[in-house]
Protein backbone atom coordinates (compact mmCIF):
# COMPACT_ATOMS: atom_id res chain seq x y z
CA UNK A 1 0.00 0.00 0.00
CA UNK A 2 2.94 2.34 0.54
CA UNK A 3 3.66 2.39 -3.18
CA UNK A 4 0.01 3.16 -3.92
CA UNK A 5 -0.09 6.00 -1.40
CA UNK A 6 3.01 7.54 -2.98
CA UNK A 7 1.72 7.05 -6.53
CA UNK A 8 0.54 10.40 -7.96
CA UNK A 9 -1.96 8.60 -10.22
CA UNK A 10 -3.82 7.16 -7.19
CA UNK A 11 -5.60 9.94 -5.25
CA UNK A 12 -5.43 8.45 -1.76
CA UNK A 13 -6.97 10.65 0.90
CA UNK A 14 -8.20 10.99 4.46
CA UNK A 15 -11.93 11.72 4.32
CA UNK A 16 -13.99 13.31 7.08
CA UNK A 17 -16.99 14.40 4.97
CA UNK A 18 -19.27 12.68 2.47
CA UNK A 19 -21.71 14.49 0.18
CA UNK A 20 -21.15 17.72 2.10
CA UNK A 21 -21.85 16.19 5.52
CA UNK A 22 -19.71 14.72 8.27
CA UNK A 23 -19.14 11.01 7.86
CA UNK A 24 -21.80 8.78 9.34
CA UNK A 25 -20.41 6.22 11.82
CA UNK A 26 -21.35 3.45 9.37
CA UNK A 27 -18.98 5.06 6.87
CA UNK A 28 -16.08 5.57 9.27
CA UNK A 29 -16.58 8.70 11.42
CA UNK A 30 -14.50 10.62 12.36
CA UNK A 31 -12.00 9.91 9.55
CA UNK A 32 -11.65 7.19 6.95
CA UNK A 33 -8.72 6.28 4.75
CA UNK A 34 -9.80 6.21 1.08
CA UNK A 35 -7.78 4.38 -1.56
CA UNK A 36 -9.79 4.59 -4.79
CA UNK A 37 -9.94 1.27 -6.62
CA UNK A 38 -9.21 -0.78 -3.50
CA UNK A 39 -11.65 -3.10 -1.77
CA UNK A 40 -13.50 -1.59 1.19
CA UNK A 41 -11.65 -3.84 3.62
CA UNK A 42 -8.42 -1.94 2.94
CA UNK A 43 -10.00 1.50 3.50
CA UNK A 44 -9.71 1.79 7.27
CA UNK A 45 -12.72 3.24 9.12
CA UNK A 46 -12.86 5.14 12.43
CA UNK A 47 -9.30 6.37 12.01
CA UNK A 48 -7.83 8.12 15.06
CA UNK A 49 -4.07 7.53 14.68
CA UNK A 50 -1.55 6.88 11.90
CA UNK A 51 1.73 5.09 12.64
CA UNK A 52 4.68 5.07 10.24
CA UNK A 53 6.54 1.75 10.43
CA UNK A 54 9.47 0.30 8.56
CA UNK A 55 7.76 -3.02 7.86
CA UNK A 56 4.27 -4.16 6.92
CA UNK A 57 1.63 -3.96 9.63
CA UNK A 58 0.88 -7.15 11.57
CA UNK A 59 -2.77 -6.42 12.32
CA UNK A 60 -4.74 -9.67 12.59
CA UNK A 61 -7.33 -8.71 9.96
CA UNK A 62 -4.63 -7.48 7.61
CA UNK A 63 -2.89 -10.86 7.68
CA UNK A 64 -5.74 -13.32 8.12
CA UNK A 65 -8.50 -11.75 6.04
CA UNK A 66 -8.98 -10.42 2.51
CA UNK A 67 -6.97 -13.11 0.71
CA UNK A 68 -7.71 -15.46 -2.18
CA UNK A 69 -6.03 -18.83 -1.78
CA UNK A 70 -5.77 -21.59 -4.41
CA UNK A 71 -8.54 -24.17 -4.47
CA UNK A 72 -6.41 -26.87 -2.85
CA UNK A 73 -6.11 -24.77 0.34
CA UNK A 74 -9.25 -26.02 2.03
CA UNK A 75 -8.64 -25.08 5.67
CA UNK A 76 -6.85 -22.60 7.91
CA UNK A 77 -4.41 -25.35 8.87
CA UNK A 78 -3.56 -26.00 5.21
CA UNK A 79 -2.82 -22.30 4.69
CA UNK A 80 -0.55 -22.33 7.74
CA UNK A 81 1.23 -25.49 6.57
CA UNK A 82 2.01 -23.93 3.19
CA UNK A 83 3.12 -20.65 4.87
CA UNK A 84 1.07 -18.42 2.59
CA UNK A 85 -0.72 -16.15 5.07
CA UNK A 86 1.85 -13.42 4.53
CA UNK A 87 2.55 -14.16 0.86
CA UNK A 88 1.62 -10.98 -1.07
CA UNK A 89 0.67 -13.11 -4.09
CA UNK A 90 -2.64 -13.93 -2.36
CA UNK A 91 -3.46 -10.49 -0.92
CA UNK A 92 -6.57 -8.63 -2.11
CA UNK A 93 -6.01 -4.94 -2.76
CA UNK A 94 -7.62 -3.65 -5.95
CA UNK A 95 -11.12 -4.79 -6.80
CA UNK A 96 -11.66 -7.12 -9.74
CA UNK A 97 -14.15 -6.46 -12.53
CA UNK A 98 -17.77 -7.15 -11.64
CA UNK A 99 -21.34 -6.35 -12.64
CA UNK A 100 -24.83 -7.02 -11.34
CA UNK A 101 -28.50 -6.66 -12.26
CA UNK A 102 -30.84 -4.51 -10.17
CA UNK A 103 -33.76 -4.25 -12.61
CA UNK A 104 -35.80 -6.34 -12.56
CA UNK A 105 -35.59 -6.62 -8.79
CA UNK A 106 -35.73 -9.91 -6.89
CA UNK A 107 -39.30 -11.27 -7.11
CA UNK A 108 -40.42 -8.38 -9.30
CA UNK A 109 -43.50 -9.18 -11.38
CA UNK A 110 -43.87 -7.98 -14.99
CA UNK A 111 -46.98 -8.29 -17.14
CA UNK A 112 -46.63 -10.08 -20.47
CA UNK A 113 -48.59 -7.24 -22.05
CA UNK A 114 -45.61 -4.93 -21.57
CA UNK A 115 -43.78 -4.65 -24.86
CA UNK A 116 -40.26 -4.15 -23.56
CA UNK A 117 -38.53 -4.11 -20.22
CA UNK A 118 -35.44 -2.03 -19.44
CA UNK A 119 -32.99 -4.41 -17.79
CA UNK A 120 -30.41 -2.46 -15.79
CA UNK A 121 -27.66 -2.64 -13.23
CA UNK A 122 -24.18 -1.49 -12.34
CA UNK A 123 -20.56 -2.45 -13.05
CA UNK A 124 -17.22 -1.53 -11.55
CA UNK A 125 -13.51 -2.30 -11.73
CA UNK A 126 -10.37 -1.71 -9.66
CA UNK A 127 -7.02 0.05 -10.09
CA UNK A 128 -8.65 2.92 -12.01
CA UNK A 129 -9.38 0.74 -15.04
CA UNK A 130 -12.51 1.74 -16.98
CA UNK A 131 -15.47 -0.47 -17.84
CA UNK A 132 -15.49 -0.66 -21.64
CA UNK A 133 -18.37 -3.00 -22.32
CA UNK A 134 -21.41 -4.54 -20.61
CA UNK A 135 -23.41 -7.36 -22.24
CA UNK A 136 -26.56 -9.33 -21.45
CA UNK A 137 -27.26 -12.87 -22.64
CA UNK A 138 -30.62 -14.64 -22.82
CA UNK A 139 -29.20 -17.99 -23.98
CA UNK A 140 -26.40 -18.91 -21.58
CA UNK A 141 -23.70 -17.01 -23.41
CA UNK A 142 -24.30 -18.14 -26.99
CA UNK A 143 -25.17 -14.59 -28.04
CA UNK A 144 -24.93 -11.24 -26.23
CA UNK A 145 -26.80 -7.93 -26.34
CA UNK A 146 -24.64 -4.81 -25.80
CA UNK A 147 -25.90 -2.51 -23.04
CA UNK A 148 -25.75 1.26 -22.91
CA UNK A 149 -23.25 2.47 -20.29
CA UNK A 150 -24.07 5.55 -18.20
CA UNK A 151 -20.92 7.16 -16.77
CA UNK A 152 -20.66 9.68 -13.92
CA UNK A 153 -17.07 10.87 -14.14
CA UNK A 154 -14.43 11.86 -16.63
CA UNK A 155 -11.01 10.16 -16.58
CA UNK A 156 -8.34 11.87 -14.49
CA UNK A 157 -5.28 13.45 -16.09
CA UNK A 158 -3.72 9.99 -15.82
CA UNK A 159 -6.66 8.26 -17.51
CA UNK A 160 -7.94 6.69 -14.28
CA UNK A 161 -11.63 6.24 -13.38
CA UNK A 162 -13.05 4.95 -10.11
CA UNK A 163 -16.84 5.48 -10.09
CA UNK A 164 -19.25 2.65 -10.69
CA UNK A 165 -21.13 2.86 -13.98
CA UNK A 166 -24.80 2.13 -14.58
CA UNK A 167 -26.01 0.23 -17.63
CA UNK A 168 -29.35 -0.45 -19.34
CA UNK A 169 -30.65 -2.52 -22.24
CA UNK A 170 -34.22 -2.87 -23.55
CA UNK A 171 -35.37 -6.47 -23.90
CA UNK A 172 -38.74 -7.63 -25.31
CA UNK A 173 -40.78 -9.20 -22.51
CA UNK A 174 -41.68 -12.22 -24.63
CA UNK A 175 -37.95 -13.01 -24.96
CA UNK A 176 -37.50 -12.71 -21.20
CA UNK A 177 -40.42 -15.09 -20.69
CA UNK A 178 -38.91 -17.70 -22.97
CA UNK A 179 -35.28 -17.57 -21.85
CA UNK A 180 -35.59 -19.15 -18.41
CA UNK A 181 -32.53 -17.23 -17.23
CA UNK A 182 -30.52 -14.20 -18.31
CA UNK A 183 -27.10 -12.97 -17.23
CA UNK A 184 -24.73 -10.00 -17.44
CA UNK A 185 -20.96 -9.67 -17.78
CA UNK A 186 -18.57 -6.73 -18.09
CA UNK A 187 -15.27 -6.09 -19.89
CA UNK A 188 -12.50 -3.59 -19.18
CA UNK A 189 -9.91 -1.77 -21.30
CA UNK A 190 -7.58 -4.81 -21.35
CA UNK A 191 -10.42 -7.09 -22.53
CA UNK A 192 -10.54 -8.73 -19.12
CA UNK A 193 -13.98 -10.30 -18.73
CA UNK A 194 -15.99 -11.77 -15.89
CA UNK A 195 -15.77 -15.58 -15.86
CA UNK A 196 -18.81 -17.71 -16.54
CA UNK A 197 -18.55 -19.71 -13.31
CA UNK A 198 -17.37 -19.09 -9.76
CA UNK A 199 -14.02 -20.30 -8.45
CA UNK A 200 -14.12 -21.81 -4.96
CA UNK A 201 -11.66 -20.38 -2.44
CA UNK A 202 -11.39 -20.78 1.31
CA UNK A 203 -12.65 -17.29 2.20
CA UNK A 204 -15.16 -17.10 -0.65
CA UNK A 205 -13.80 -13.75 -1.79
CA UNK A 206 -13.48 -11.95 -5.13
CA UNK A 207 -15.87 -14.28 -6.94
CA UNK A 208 -17.19 -12.37 -9.92
CA UNK A 209 -18.98 -14.79 -12.28
CA UNK A 210 -21.82 -13.73 -14.55
CA UNK A 211 -24.72 -12.37 -12.50
CA UNK A 212 -27.69 -14.63 -13.35
CA UNK A 213 -31.41 -13.98 -12.87
CA UNK A 214 -33.99 -16.74 -13.33
CA UNK A 215 -37.38 -16.15 -14.96
CA UNK A 216 -40.59 -17.92 -13.81
CA UNK A 217 -44.23 -17.82 -14.89
CA UNK A 218 -46.77 -16.33 -12.50
CA UNK A 219 -49.42 -19.08 -12.30
CA UNK A 220 -52.52 -17.88 -14.12
CA UNK A 221 -51.32 -14.31 -14.02
CA UNK A 222 -50.22 -13.60 -17.61
CA UNK A 223 -46.97 -12.37 -16.09
CA UNK A 224 -43.45 -13.47 -15.16
CA UNK A 225 -41.44 -12.97 -11.98
CA UNK A 226 -37.67 -12.81 -11.53
CA UNK A 227 -35.44 -14.64 -9.07
CA UNK A 228 -32.05 -13.18 -8.10
CA UNK A 229 -29.24 -15.30 -6.63
CA UNK A 230 -30.08 -13.89 -3.20
CA UNK A 231 -32.12 -11.08 -1.68
CA UNK A 232 -30.63 -7.77 -0.57
CA UNK A 233 -33.11 -6.51 2.00
CA UNK A 234 -33.33 -8.51 5.28
CA UNK A 235 -37.14 -8.64 5.18
CA UNK A 236 -40.15 -7.20 3.38
CA UNK A 237 -40.25 -4.33 5.84
CA UNK A 238 -37.18 -2.98 4.04
CA UNK A 239 -38.56 -3.54 0.54
CA UNK A 240 -39.79 -0.67 -1.57
CA UNK A 241 -42.69 -0.64 -4.02
CA UNK A 242 -44.12 -3.94 -2.73
CA UNK A 243 -47.00 -3.76 -5.19
CA UNK A 244 -44.71 -4.79 -8.02
CA UNK A 245 -43.43 -7.91 -6.19
CA UNK A 246 -44.69 -11.46 -6.63
CA UNK A 247 -45.65 -12.74 -3.18
CA UNK A 248 -46.97 -16.04 -1.89
CA UNK A 249 -50.52 -16.44 -0.56
CA UNK A 250 -49.29 -15.59 2.96
CA UNK A 251 -47.64 -12.40 1.77
CA UNK A 252 -44.02 -13.59 1.67
CA UNK A 253 -41.48 -13.41 -1.14
CA UNK A 254 -41.71 -16.40 -3.44
CA UNK A 255 -38.03 -17.26 -3.02
CA UNK A 256 -35.02 -16.45 -0.85
CA UNK A 257 -32.96 -16.38 -4.07
CA UNK A 258 -32.01 -19.21 -6.38
CA UNK A 259 -28.51 -19.65 -4.94
CA UNK A 260 -30.01 -19.79 -1.47
CA UNK A 261 -32.67 -22.22 -2.65
CA UNK A 262 -30.10 -24.41 -4.42
CA UNK A 263 -27.36 -24.01 -1.82
CA UNK A 264 -26.60 -27.74 -1.57
CA UNK A 265 -26.51 -28.20 -5.35
CA UNK A 266 -24.40 -25.05 -5.79
CA UNK A 267 -21.86 -26.32 -3.29
CA UNK A 268 -21.81 -29.73 -4.95
CA UNK A 269 -21.08 -28.18 -8.34
CA UNK A 270 -18.07 -26.08 -7.30
CA UNK A 271 -16.64 -27.38 -4.01
CA UNK A 272 -13.06 -28.69 -3.92
CA UNK A 273 -12.59 -32.45 -3.87
CA UNK A 274 -9.65 -34.62 -2.79
CA UNK A 275 -7.66 -35.86 -5.76
CA UNK A 276 -8.91 -39.42 -5.38
CA UNK A 277 -12.53 -38.22 -5.53
CA UNK A 278 -12.21 -35.97 -8.57
CA UNK A 279 -14.04 -37.36 -11.62
CA UNK A 280 -11.83 -38.17 -14.59
CA UNK A 281 -14.46 -36.83 -16.97
CA UNK A 282 -14.95 -33.07 -16.71
CA UNK A 283 -18.52 -33.48 -18.00
CA UNK A 284 -19.54 -34.66 -14.53
CA UNK A 285 -18.62 -31.19 -13.23
CA UNK A 286 -20.36 -29.56 -16.20
CA UNK A 287 -23.57 -31.53 -15.63
CA UNK A 288 -23.77 -30.21 -12.06
CA UNK A 289 -23.22 -26.63 -13.24
CA UNK A 290 -25.81 -27.01 -16.02
CA UNK A 291 -28.35 -28.25 -13.48
CA UNK A 292 -28.12 -24.91 -11.68
CA UNK A 293 -29.45 -23.24 -14.83
CA UNK A 294 -32.09 -25.72 -15.99
CA UNK A 295 -32.85 -27.52 -12.70
CA UNK A 296 -33.48 -30.59 -14.82
CA UNK A 297 -31.78 -33.83 -13.83
CA UNK A 298 -29.91 -35.45 -16.70
CA UNK A 299 -31.45 -38.78 -17.57
CA UNK A 300 -29.12 -41.72 -17.15
CA UNK A 301 -27.60 -42.71 -20.46
CA UNK A 302 -29.35 -39.92 -22.33
CA UNK A 303 -26.16 -38.54 -23.81
CA UNK A 304 -24.41 -41.85 -24.46
CA UNK A 305 -23.59 -42.76 -28.00
CA UNK A 306 -25.10 -45.87 -29.55
CA UNK A 307 -23.27 -49.09 -28.66
CA UNK A 308 -20.67 -50.23 -31.20
CA UNK A 309 -21.13 -53.78 -32.46
CA UNK A 310 -17.89 -55.79 -32.41
CA UNK A 311 -17.75 -59.07 -34.28
CA UNK A 312 -16.55 -62.18 -32.48
CA UNK A 313 -13.55 -62.38 -34.83
CA UNK A 314 -12.37 -58.93 -33.78
CA UNK A 315 -12.69 -59.42 -30.03
CA UNK A 316 -9.57 -59.98 -27.95
CA UNK A 317 -8.30 -60.27 -24.40
CA UNK A 318 -9.82 -61.81 -21.32
CA UNK A 319 -10.51 -58.69 -19.29
CA UNK A 320 -7.02 -58.45 -17.79
CA UNK A 321 -4.46 -55.75 -18.53
CA UNK A 322 -1.81 -58.32 -19.50
CA UNK A 323 -3.91 -59.76 -22.32
CA UNK A 324 -5.29 -56.59 -23.88
CA UNK A 325 -5.23 -56.98 -27.68
CA UNK A 326 -4.43 -60.70 -27.55
CA UNK A 327 -6.79 -63.24 -29.12
CA UNK A 328 -7.57 -65.80 -26.42
CA UNK A 329 -9.91 -68.10 -28.32
CA UNK A 330 -8.82 -70.72 -30.88
CA UNK A 331 -7.44 -74.28 -30.97
CA UNK A 332 -3.86 -73.41 -31.99
CA UNK A 333 -1.56 -71.35 -29.70
CA UNK A 334 1.69 -69.63 -30.69
CA UNK A 335 4.72 -71.15 -28.93
CA UNK A 336 6.27 -67.68 -28.54
CA UNK A 337 3.30 -65.80 -27.01
CA UNK A 338 -0.22 -66.39 -25.71
CA UNK A 339 -1.94 -65.56 -29.00
CA UNK A 340 -4.32 -68.27 -30.23
CA UNK A 341 -5.58 -69.04 -33.75
CA UNK A 342 -8.27 -71.11 -35.39
CA UNK A 343 -5.94 -72.72 -37.96
CA UNK A 344 -2.32 -73.77 -38.28
CA UNK A 345 -1.98 -71.59 -41.38
CA UNK A 346 -2.97 -68.49 -39.41
CA UNK A 347 -0.42 -69.33 -36.73
CA UNK A 348 2.32 -69.64 -39.39
CA UNK A 349 1.49 -66.23 -40.84
CA UNK A 350 1.60 -64.78 -37.32
CA UNK A 351 5.05 -66.33 -36.76
CA UNK A 352 6.32 -65.04 -40.11
CA UNK A 353 5.37 -61.42 -39.48
CA UNK A 354 5.92 -61.23 -35.71
CA UNK A 355 8.45 -63.74 -34.41
CA UNK A 356 10.53 -64.94 -37.42
CA UNK A 357 14.09 -63.55 -36.90
CA UNK A 358 14.40 -63.27 -40.72
CA UNK A 359 11.10 -61.43 -41.15
CA UNK A 360 12.76 -58.25 -42.49
CA UNK A 361 14.66 -60.10 -45.25
CA UNK A 362 13.40 -60.50 -48.80
CA UNK A 363 11.45 -63.69 -49.52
Amino acid sequence: AREVCMNPTRPCMLAFMMNGELLHPDHGYPVRLLMPGYIGGRMIKWLTKISVTEGEGQNYYHLYDNRVFPKHITSKDEATKHKIWTDPMYTINDRNINSAIWAPAHCEKVSLSAGKYTVGGYAYNGAGRPIHRVEVTLNDGHTWMPATIHRFEKPSEFGMVYCWVHWTVDVPVDLLKGCGEFAVRAWDDSQNCQPERPSWNLMGMMNNPWFRVKVHDVPGGAAVWFEHPTRVEPNLGHAWDKDRLYLTADGQLASPGWQERLKAEYSEAFKPLPLQEQPLDGEEYNDKARFLRSENVKKAGAAKASTMEISAEARSGDGTVNNVGIKMSGNVMCEHCSQRFDTEAAKKLHFKFIHDPNRHQED
